[in-house]
């Protein structure tokens, strides 16, 4: 079963609905047993995984079915750079209801992390020209949102060949360290969770390329697990997760160009406003299965309203923890609240603000004092 086109190292293994134990020691030809199918002294269900450092195809495979006349296996399928898993299973009908279904949780590929390079600015032994370098499978810096879009920016290469696989393909260059190590720094930050302080965002993601998916649908879904934005200008590209900054450029009415049309559109339709929401998320502990989350309403929300109970239905495909769901379910039901939009015209001073620069304005007409926009 090939399970990933990157090394990576195994965390679990789920059978038929379940996630099991593995034996300690290894059965010479079979790999490790899997204690929950074991009887009487005896097992019936091994499980043998490869990492894709591998240099030899497997010893079992090859003496067991080399000479196989439909499907031979040869020594030359070695799977280089491929990580994957032979499950081999003995018959007794006490133990096995039909072929045994098998998912495998990896720990996930390397990434690299442009705070952990010396070279760049950062402070550790990574470097980008060196995969062996990287952040390891399973490390907190593959988890981490920022890190995650700036390597698919970057672009996911072959572990092998060093071919671009998938991915933006953007120059290091165009991706400015500073932002990137505030973004990736934001989504480190300490939040509460179900077990103590855990990081704000985390994310993960299986990219299956047969499905050929755009890398910009992958950034969409990463970025709504931070709150996130991103943005390209002149040719840069920048994210910026969670909440907004600081604002970096203040204004008054007296700085609004009025000989341009200025738009505001201060409230949105009825089907656009909720007070509650709901969300699905994937739950490793339920293999992965797609879960609905606490509903979550707001019972002032709903009497502005006018009582009317008005339910968002969303989704978060790459967030797997349970209390990030629910911080996300809270802080979207705050965001939608935020009704005004101003679209206005400044002064050439402004020409240097970024798409995701925050600025605040003080307004006699609109009664805002200081107040922030994105």
């Amino acid at each position: 079963l090939e399970l990933a086109d990157h090394p990576a190292t195994l965390a679990r293994v789920l059978v038929n609905g379940a996630w099991c134990s593995l034996s300690a020691t290894a059965h010479e030809h079979y790999g490790t047993a899997v204690t929950d199918y074991r009887e009487d002294g005896e097992d019936y269900l091994w499980v043998k995984f490869y990492d894709g450092t591998q240099t030899a195809a497997d010893p079992g495979l090859v003496a067991h079915y080399g000479d196989d006349g439909a499907r031979p296996y040869r020594s030359d399928m070695i799977g280089r750079g491929i990580s994957y898993a032979i499950v081999t299973a003995l018959h007794n009908p006490k133990i096995h209801r039909g072929v045994p279904e098998v998912l495998f949780e990896l720990d996930g590929m390397r990434l690299y992390d442009p705070r952990k390079d010396t070279g760049v600015g950062g402070n550790g032994l990574q470097r980008l020209n060196d995969r062996s370098t990287w952040s390891a499978a399973g490390g907190l810096a593959n988890s981490n949102p920022a890190v995650q879009a700036y390597n698919i920016l970057l672009g996911l290469r072959d572990p092998i060949t060093d071919e671009q696989l998938w991915g933006g393909g953007v120059a290091p260059a165009d991706l400015p360290l500073a932002d990137w190590f505030a973004a990736m720094n934001e989504c480190d930050a300490d939040a509460d969770g179900d077990a103590g302080i855990e990081r704000q965002y985390v994310s993960g993601v299986e990219i299956l390329l047969e499905d050929e998916l755009e890398p910009a649908d992958i950034l969409e879904e990463i970025g709504k697990g931070a709150q996130a934005q991103f943005a390209e200008a002149a040719g840069k590209w920048t994210m910026r997760p969670g909440p907004p900054g600081a604002a970096v450029f203040a204004f008054s009415d007296d700085d609004v160009i009025v000989t341009s049309d200025e738009e505001l559109d201060p409230f949105p339709s009825l089907d656009e406003v909720f007070n509650g929401i709901t969300a699905r998320y994937p739950e490793p502990e339920d293999g992965w299965a797609d879960k609905e989350a606490p509903q979550r309403l707001n019972a002032a929300y709903r009497a502005q309203d006018g009582g009317r109970l008005s339910i968002a239905n969303v989704t978060w495909p790459t967030v797997s923890s349970r209390a990030q769901v629910q911080r996300l379910m809270a802080s979207a039901l705050k965001d939608q609240r935020r009704f005004r939009r101003h679209a206005v015209v400044l002064p050439p001073e402004a020409r240097a603000l970024g798409p995701l620069d925050v600025v605040e304005w003080t307004s006699a007409r609109h009664g805002y004092i200081d107040k922030q926009f994105a």
